[in-house]
């Protein structure tokens, strides 16, 4: 197999026992049972999806806190470290830039900040995140795990069943 096969072998095996993206109490229960590696390429792989198809921060409506945190490095780890910047820059879209541990109030916080656009009162937070979701590409996103693997190959394998 191809590096990036045994990666995704590995991210379609965690897909298969993992709870619903939104449940926040059950995913992070499940991401810290995994080897932190692991979790962090796996939570970077299933966002790209939801980015690549609905924007940043599509992400937030679709993924808890957890994974979105652990997300940011896993593009580190997969040689995306613009990916990893936006996507810790869009914290600030939150008090404190903490990403909220329920649906609810990160809707809430994103909707705040698009009720303060549509209201011409962007803060200078806001204006240092415009067009932040433009200024990175996630095409290439998986062409790194040749690396990946050579530095974290015993993460990587899979028990024989």
């Amino acid at each position: 197999m191809r590096a990036r096969q045994i990666v995704e072998e590995v991210v379609f095996a965690i897909s298969d026992d993992a709870p619903d993206y939104l449940d926040d109490a059950e995913m992070t229960v499940f991401l810290r049972s995994l080897n932190p590696v692991v979790a962090a390429v796996y939570c970077a792989w299933v966002s790209t999806g939801f980015m690549d198809s609905g924007g940043l921060f599509h992400v937030y409506g679709t993924c808890c806190a957890e994974m979105i945190q652990r997300a940011a490095y896993g593009f580190r780890l997969l040689g995306k470290d613009d990916v990893a910047c936006a996507l810790e820059l869009s914290y600030r879209a939150f008090a404190g830039n903490v990403i909220p541990a329920s649906q609810t109030e990160r809707s809430a916080g994103l909707n705040a900040w698009t009720d303060r656009e549509d209201a011409n009162t962007e803060t200078p937070e806001q204006q240092s995140l415009a067009g932040l979701e433009y200024k990175f590409d996630l095409a290439d996103t998986y062409d790194h795990t040749e690396k990946l693997l050579r530095q974290y190959r015993f993460e990587f394998v899979l028990p024989k069943l």
